[in-house]
């Protein structure tokens, strides 16, 4: 019998378990531990999660939602073009792809810069 059920909507079947979470987060402080609170409310007979009363803990600050970038390779679409070397030359995606396949079957970037350069001592472009 010492267990709270919440049965149905709109009936009080006491505090839910984020007001006995916060709660505890009052009497305990915040610098208490999330096992700590989670023992403590298993005492009562409230099963909760370290992760919820992680997620409940008092000033935790989210994090910042940051916008891409124009320009990145992550914000283009496939025939946008690309501009992140440092020599400032735009590549289109789809060359990167090509790249990366061409890179992936002689087995490392390294030795696709090897025939790349072998290929241009050729004097080919």
């Amino acid at each position: 019998m010492g267990k709270k059920k919440k049965t149905s909507v709109g009936e009080d079947a006491g505090p839910s378990k984020a007001d006995a979470i916060r709660g505890y987060w009052e009497k305990l402080g915040n610098d208490a531990r999330p096992k700590d609170i989670v023992n403590a409310l298993k005492a009562e007979g409230i099963v909760v999660s370290p992760a919820q009363v992680s997620t409940l803990r008092p000033g935790r600050k989210t994090k910042k939602k940051v916008g891409r970038r124009k320009g990145t390779v992550a914000a283009s679409t496939a025939g946008r073009k690309v501009s992140r070397k440092s020599s400032g030359v735009e590549v289109p995606v789809s060359a990167l792809l090509a790249a990366k396949k061409f890179s992936e079957e002689v087995g490392s970037v390294e030795k696709a810069k090897a025939v790349l350069d072998a290929l241009s001592a050729f004097g080919m472009k």
